[in-house]
């Protein structure tokens, strides 16, 4: 009987298989895949916690009467907050 698996053919094997892993992997570290939609979502997710994080400090050191100088480099961060005047809503009264 012939031999089929000499060591020639399984080195064959172990290579191209290796091969065909490390392309399945290369291609998660190049935003390719399922885990991309993901990471979008992160970075959303992120991005929209800074916002309102920005928001609320920025409107509480306004509120304070904190603000950066215009010529400052930082001053861009707050530029854009605007706080208005709010009232409490009246308590319903109770009978």
């Amino acid at each position: 009987m012939k031999k089929y698996l000499n060591q020639t053919t399984v080195n064959v094997i172990a290579i191209a298989t290796a091969a065909a892993w490390g392309l399945c992997l290369a291609g998660n570290f190049v935003n390719k895949g399922p885990d991309k939609a993901m990471k979008q979502q992160l970075l959303l997710n992120k991005q929209l916690d800074y916002d309102i994080a920005r928001l609320r400090h920025c409107g509480e050191l306004k509120k304070w009467g904190i603000e950066y100088h215009p010529a400052s480099t930082m001053s861009f961060l707050c530029a854009d907050v605007i706080v208005q005047p709010y009232e409490l809503p009246e308590p319903p009264e109770v009978e």
